[in-house]
Formats: C-alpha cells, sequence, structure tokens
C-alpha cells in the first residue's frame, strides 16, 4: 500500500522538476526574444536615419517616398516665420536634388529612443550657416520612418567675424 505513495511521490517531484526546467527555458528565451526584439528596433530606427541623412544630405532619392510617413510634415523656421512642408512638397524638391551632394559637414545622433519612437538630430555644417533637423521616427507598418522634421538656421560665428 505504501509503494504506490512513494511512486506518487515520484512522479509528483519528476512533474515538478520538469514544470520548473519549462519555466527557466521559457523565461530565458522570453529575455533573449526581448533583447533581440530591442536591437532590432534600435536597427531599424538607425537604418531609417542613415537613409534620411544619404537623401538630404548626398542626394540619394531611391525609395525616398518609403522613407517618410503619410503624416509627414516638415515645419522650417525663416526669419521667424514657421513654414510648413507636406510629404509631397518635400519629396518633389529632394528629387530635384538627385545625386547633389550638399557642400557640408554633417554630424547626426539619436536624442532619444524608445519601442515606438526615435528623436534624432541631424547637423549640416556649410561655411556661412548650419541647419540642424530635428526628426521624429516612428514604426508605420514594418518599417520605420520619418514622421516630422523640424528645421532651423543659425549664422556660424566663424563666418560672422570674417
Amino acid at each position: 500500500n505504501k509503494r504506490p505513495i512513494i511512486l506518487k511521490n515520484e512522479v509528483m517531484k519528476m512533474i515538478i522538476r520538469t514544470a520548473l526546467a519549462v519555466m527557466i527555458v521559457v523565461a530565458a528565451s522570453t529575455s533573449s526574444t526581448k533583447a533581440n526584439m530591442k536591437e532590432s528596433i534600435t536597427q531599424a530606427g538607425s537604418n531609417a536615419l542613415v537613409k534620411y541623412v544619404e537623401t538630404v544630405v548626398y542626394g540619394m532619392v531611391e525609395n525616398m517616398s518609403e522613407l517618410f510617413s503619410d503624416q509627414f510634415r516638415q515645419c522650417t523656421n525663416v526669419n521667424g516665420k514657421v513654414i510648413t512642408h507636406t510629404k509631397s512638397q518635400v519629396i518633389s524638391f529632394i528629387k530635384k536634388q538627385k545625386h547633389i551632394k550638399q557642400d557640408c559637414i554633417t554630424n547626426y545622433a539619436i536624442i532619444e529612443q524608445s519601442a515606438t519612437c526615435f528623436i534624432a538630430k541631424v547637423e549640416m555644417k556649410y561655411l556661412e550657416f548650419t541647419r540642424v533637423d530635428y526628426l521624429t521616427l516612428g514604426p508605420e507598418g514594418k518599417k520605420w520612418k520619418v514622421n516630422q522634421v523640424l528645421t532651423t538656421f543659425k549664422e556660424n560665428s566663424t563666418y560672422l567675424s570674417k
């Protein structure tokens, strides 16, 4: 009569061990999947940022319409006035710059990032002035796209002193 009880205890121990092993494997793979997903999101956002720089600075206009979201807007501060351009206006302008490399020193950085939004800064320093674009990027479908660009201009102090 005691023999079946021991057998039941052994079976229960085996079930508990198996359940714990499965939980450990699931936890490890979930953490690995989250890390891979975060890396994938970061890479996708970074790729969209690099594509923006290639398009604006180097005139690489191929697949440009896929770069901007459907609700894209560019706001530019010119002489104290904010001028807003739509996606189609910006694409039309950039297409005219096809394969024209801007004569500037370019730096860019991701200021803030999450799973749903990147904020980036692109600085294009020309001889007389610096153009700074602040971008917001986000996922649209399976791709990351530029949602908005805020553009400012400032005169370079080294040019002013000449």
